[in-house]
Formats: structure tokens, sequence, C-alpha cells
């Protein structure tokens, strides 16, 4: 059986709330589907908002190459005077982050 398409295994549903960018992100974050994240995200910053939100609820799965692009995100988004917040990243994702130190560099907002 044939895997599905790397569009389908990641979405990424973009919104704005105030002058908040929101990027809900569901499915598998990995090598296959980094690129559609980054092309979201490359929309995303263009506009230049105060911030971004990555609401990682729906999030399954993240590895090295998802990391890479959030580094590259938060990277840009500090030079601009904005901020990368992540949300309700899965407990294995959030532990990643721990691991990498790289909740020492996002803003994570835990569900109550």
């Amino acid at each position: 059986m044939s895997e599905p398409a790397p569009e389908q295994r990641l979405t990424v549903d973009e919104s704005t709330s105030g002058d908040q960018a929101v990027l809900t992100l569901e499915g598998e974050l990995d090598p296959h589907t980094a690129p559609t994240l980054q092309a979201a995200l490359e929309r995303t910053l263009a506009e230049k908002p105060s911030s971004v939100l990555l609401d990682l609820t729906a999030l399954r799965f993240i590895d090295s190459s998802g990391l890479r692009v959030l580094i590259d995100a938060h990277r840009t988004l500090s030079e601009g005077g904005s901020e990368l917040v992540v949300r309700n990243p899965s407990t294995t994702a959030q532990r990643l982050f721990e691991i990498t130190r790289l909740d020492d560099h996002f803003r994570i907002e835990l569900a109550n």
C-alpha cells in the first residue's frame, strides 16, 4: 500500500486573530511535510504579524526537520521584533523542545 501524499499527511490552516497569525497544524511534521509548513510560514511572515501562534494540538509527530522550520521562523520573527508562540504541543513534542532547549526560545502555551 502506498503512503499518502505529503500534503495529506500535514494540513496547515492559516488564520489571523488581530495582528497575530495563527497556524493550526494537523498530522505529521517530517522531511516530507516540512516544506508545506515552510511555505505557510513564508506567506505568514511576509505579512509581518506581531506574533505567530502555532497550534500543535492535532500534530501527531515532529522530527528534526520540523524543528528546523520552527527555529528558522523563530529567528526571522525575533529579528523583526515579533514572537513565535507554540500552543499545546504533545507530551512527546514538549519533551523534544525541552531536550533541545527550544523551550527557552519559544513561548509554549499548554492547555489547562
